[in-house]
């Protein structure tokens, strides 16, 4: 055929990354619903420019599985909405969901404000947060037999939290060093 010697084939040197000229790449790739990333960046090296594209598709496809919420971002208002969504999607009893919000509340609208007004993520709390959680609730809404339930209810609610991907387990793992009670033993 005419004019195939002077066609020239184009290889692309990874998939998703083409090279527009010296230190400019353009990467793209699919996410969510078939929407598409296609943007140029200064890159000096096929190498960079490839582990920015990993990046950039770990960033995109985790807002879009999460339906657009960067998960390390959340703030408290809207963690507990992703949190009453999976707690009815589970299908619980509206009382252990309303357990469940009563203690979110309890720490992330009354205790945390007060005593840690400079934690906003999930990611800022640490073991002695709870530690003094435990005093708040023990001496300070002097609820001496409440702890162990509310210990548990906190929990539930961190174990959901990391299922969800919102916390790291390290959180998780500090609130189960908080020793918890025995039970309350009643007279027969």
């Amino acid at each position: 055929m005419v004019g195939e010697e002077n066609r020239v084939e184009r290889s692309y040197p990874a998939e998703g990354i083409r090279k527009l000229h010296k230190g400019v790449y353009e990467i793209n790739f699919r996410y969510g619903a078939g929407r598409r990333y296609q943007k140029k960046h200064c890159a000096c090296s096929l190498q960079e420019a490839k582990s920015i594209r990993r990046e950039l598709m770990g960033k995109y496809v985790t807002i879009s599985k999460n339906g657009g919420i960067e998960r390390a971002d959340v703030d408290f208002s809207s963690l507990k909405e992703q949190l009453v969504r999976d707690l009815e999607g589970d299908g619980l009893r509206k009382k252990t969901i309303s357990r469940c919000l009563n203690a979110f509340d309890t720490f992330f609208v009354k205790f945390l404000p007060l005593h840690y007004p400079n934690v906003n993520r999930l990611g800022e709390l640490s073991t002695t947060c709870f530690y003094d959680y435990k005093n708040y609730i023990v001496n300070d809404l002097m609820r001496t037999k409440g702890w162990r339930s509310e210990l548990g209810t906190l929990r539930g609610i961190f174990s959901r939290l990391v299922k969800l991907g919102f916390c790291k387990k390290e959180i998780n793992e500090g609130l189960k060093e908080i020793k918890r009670p025995p039970t309350n033993q009643v007279e027969y």
